[in-house]
C-alpha cells in the first residue's frame, strides 16, 4: 500500500479532470478552425500554446510518477473477515464501493477514503477473481481503448461544430453566403452519426468499441474527403474557389469552409486547365484563356506602359522591355492584355502571364506552370552613363557662369494648363476603365473604384438614377475632411443605345476647402438589371454622336430633389 486519499477531494479532482478534458477538446479543435478561416497567426499561436500544454502535462505525469515512487510501500495483511488496518484505520472489503485500475496504481474506493495500492499482477488477479463486479470497466484495458476512441470521436465532433459556429460569425462579418451546401449537409450528417454511435455505445456497452471505431473511421474520412462540388484554390491575397456547371465555371472569392462570395461566371464550353498565378485565376478552354483578378486593377494598360516606360528585364536569353507604349520580348513587339495590377497576358508560341514588380519581372508560362524571374537591367545603364553625366554637369556649370539668367516664375495660365493636363489624363483613364468594365456580362462581383462606380437603384425615374450615380462618383473621389454640397442644375440625355446612356450634366459644387465652382461634364452609364455602371468626364468631346435622343434639357435648379452633401466618403442625406 502507498497512501490514503480523502474520497471527497479525490472526487473533486476527478470532476476537475473532466472539465480540463472538455477544455482540451476545444483547445485542440481551435487550430483546425483557424486554418479553415485563414487566421494563420492565430493558428501558430494556438499551436504553440498546445505544445506548452502537452509539455506541462508530461512534466506533471513524470512528477506524479516520482512522487509515487518516493512513497514507501507497506505490506498489509487481510484477515478472515476481509478486513485490514492501514495508517490506524480499519477497512472492510465488504464496504468496498469501486475498484479503479491505472497503469501504475490501483484505487480502492471506500465510503470515506481512497486507498492507493501499487499495481502488481498477482494483486490485480486476486481482486479480479474476488471483486470483478466492482472493477470500473472504464479503467480496464478495453475501457481505456474505448475511452481513447471516444476522445477522438468527440474531437472530430467539436471540430465540426466549431467550424459551423465560426462559419456563422465569418458569414455575418464578411457578408458571405453558403456556396457549398453539399459539404455543409455532409458535415452535419457526420456530426449526427457520431452522436448516434456514442448513444448506441452507451446503450449496448458490449459492442461500444465497435461503435466508436466505426464512427472514428467515418468522421476521419468525412474530414479528409468531404462531399463537395466546390474546389478551393489558395492565392496570395486570400482564398478563391470554383464550381463547374453547364454554363461554365463559377468563381467564388473570400472563401472559407462552405462560405464565400460570387465573383464571376466564366462562360466556357469545356475546361482544359484551371489554376492561379498570385491573385489571378485563369481558365483554359480550347486553347483560349479567361482571367479573373482578386484585386480590381487601379490602372489602365496605358498607365502601366507609362509607369514602366524604358524598363528592361533580362534572364539568360530572355529580355522583356517596354518601349514607346509597346511591350517587347527579345526585341519583338507583342499585343498585351491587362488582367490585373501590374499583370499582363501575352500570347507567343506559348501563353504567358507577365508580372512587373519593383526591380524584377516574373514570366509565368501557363501551359507548363513554370515561372522565370527576370531582373531589371539598370546597373549597366547607370555605370555606362556616369561619365556622360559628369561631362554634362561640367558643361552646364560653364554655361551658367557665362550666361546667368533668372528663370521666370510660372504665370497663372501655366497653372491652369497643368490642371487641364491632369484632367485630360484622368478622363483618358476613366474612359478606358469604363470601356473595359462594360465588356463584362455579369456585374454582380464588380467593385466601385474612383474611375468607374456601380450603384443599385430600383427607381424607374432615369434622372434619379443619374443623381445616384453622380453622387457615388463624387463620394468615391472626395477626400477625408472635405465637405461638398452639390446641386445638379440640369441634365440632358443626349445618347442612348439600348442600355447605354450618354448624359450632359451641369453641376454646382460648394466645397469646404475651395471656392464654389460650376462644372459642365458628361456621364457614361450602362444598365444591368437594377444595377448601373458609370463614370464622369470633364471633356465633353467624348460624347458619341451616334444614336442621339430627342430629349430636351431637364432643368433641376429650381428643386431641392437634386441636392446632396458628401462629408469625406460619407453621404449626408437631406443636408439642405
Amino acid at each position: 500500500m502507498k497512501k490514503i486519499i480523502d474520497r471527497a477531494s479525490w472526487k473533486t479532482q476527478q470532476n476537475n479532470q473532466k472539465y480540463y478534458l472538455i477544455g482540451a477538446l476545444f483547445l485542440f479543435s481551435l487550430p483546425v478552425v483557424m486554418i479553415t478561416y485563414h487566421f494563420y497567426i492565430m493558428f501558430f499561436l494556438l499551436f504553440f500554446i498546445i505544445i506548452i500544454v502537452l509539455i506541462a502535462s508530461y512534466i506533471q505525469n513524470i512528477k506524479s510518477f516520482f512522487d509515487l515512487k518516493r512513497l514507501k510501500s507497506e505490506v498489509v495483511g487481510v484477515d478472515e473477515n476481509q478486513c485490514f488496518v492501514y495508517q490506524d484505520k480499519v477497512f472492510d472489503f465488504h464496504q468496498l464501493i469501486k475498484i479503479h485500475l491505472q497503469r501504475r496504481v490501483i484505487y480502492l474506493e471506500f465510503e470515506n477514503d481512497i486507498v492507493v495500492l501499487e499495481n502488481q499482477k498477482t494483486l490485480f488477479n486476486q481482486l479480479k477473481d474476488s471483486y470483478s463486479q466492482l472493477i470500473n470497466q472504464k479503467t480496464t484495458k478495453i475501457g481505456r481503448i474505448s475511452f481513447k476512441l471516444w476522445m477522438i470521436d468527440m474531437l472530430f465532433g467539436v471540430i465540426i461544430m466549431m467550424k459551423i459556429v465560426g462559419g456563422i460569425i465569418y458569414c455575418l462579418s464578411t457578408s458571405t453566403t453558403i456556396i457549398d451546401i453539399s459539404r455543409l449537409f455532409g458535415d452535419v450528417g457526420t456530426l449526427a452519426f457520431i452522436f448516434i454511435c456514442v448513444f448506441l455505445a452507451n446503450l449496448l456497452k458490449k459492442y461500444k468499441i465497435i461503435f466508436y471505431t466505426v464512427s472514428v473511421i467515418v468522421a476521419f474520412w468525412s474530414l479528409m474527403s468531404p462531399m463537395t462540388h466546390v474546389t478551393q484554390l489558395l492565392v496570395d491575397q486570400g482564398a478563391i474557389a470554383y464550381r463547374e456547371d453547364v454554363n461554365g465555371v463559377q468563381i467564388y472569392r473570400d472563401v472559407a469552409y462552405v462560405f464565400g462570395k460570387d465573383a464571376t461566371l466564366m462562360y466556357v464550353d469545356s475546361i482544359d486547365d484551371i489554376g492561379t498565378f498570385h491573385d489571378v485565376v485563369y481558365v483554359e478552354s480550347q486553347q483560349q484563356y479567361q482571367f479573373y483578378s482578386l484585386t480590381t486593377p487601379h490602372q489602365t494598360l496605358q498607365d502601366l506602359y507609362e509607369e514602366y516606360e524604358g524598363s528592361s528585364y533580362s534572364h539568360q536569353d530572355i529580355n522583356i522591355a517596354i518601349d514607346k507604349n509597346v511591350i517587347k520580348i527579345n526585341s519583338k513587339p507583342y499585343q498585351a492584355e491587362l488582367i490585373g495590377d501590374h499583370m499582363l497576358y501575352v500570347k507567343l508560341q506559348h501563353p504567358y502571364i507577365i508580372q512587373l514588380k519593383d526591380f524584377r519581372c516574373e514570366l509565368y508560362q501557363l501551359d507548363r506552370g513554370h515561372t522565370v524571374v527576370l531582373q531589371e537591367d539598370y546597373m549597366n545603364d547607370v555605370t555606362s552613363q556616369d561619365n556622360d553625366i559628369e561631362n554634362e554637369e561640367k558643361k552646364s556649370q560653364e554655361e551658367n557662369q557665362d550666361n546667368e539668367t533668372v528663370t521666370p516664375s510660372p504665370s497663372q495660365p501655366e497653372e491652369k494648363s497643368e490642371i487641364e493636363k491632369r484632367r485630360e489624363k484622368q478622363d483618358q483613364q476613366r474612359y478606358q476603365a469604363y470601356q473595359q468594365a462594360i465588356q463584362q456580362d455579369d456585374m454582380t462581383s464588380f467593385q466601385s473604384t474612383q474611375d468607374v462606380v456601380k450603384v443599385h437603384d430600383e427607381n424607374t425615374d432615369i434622372y434619379r438614377v443619374i443623381k445616384s450615380l453622380d453622387r457615388e462618383i463624387t463620394r468615391m473621389n472626395n477626400e477625408e475632411g472635405t465637405i461638398l454640397d452639390v446641386q445638379i442644375l440640369s441634365m440632358l440625355i443626349y445618347h442612348q443605345n439600348n442600355d447605354e446612356y450618354g448624359i450632359y450634366i451641369n453641376r454646382r459644387v460648394d466645397s469646404s476647402v475651395e471656392e464654389s465652382q460650376t462644372f459642365q461634364e458628361i456621364i457614361f452609364m450602362k444598365k444591368y438589371g437594377q444595377d448601373y455602371i458609370g463614370t464622369r468626364l470633364y471633356d465633353i468631346s467624348y460624347m458619341p454622336t451616334d444614336h442621339p435622343t430627342n430629349n430636351g434639357e431637364y432643368e433641376t435648379r429650381q428643386t431641392t430633389d437634386y441636392l446632396y452633401r458628401i462629408d469625406g466618403h460619407q453621404v449626408v442625406e437631406n443636408a439642405w
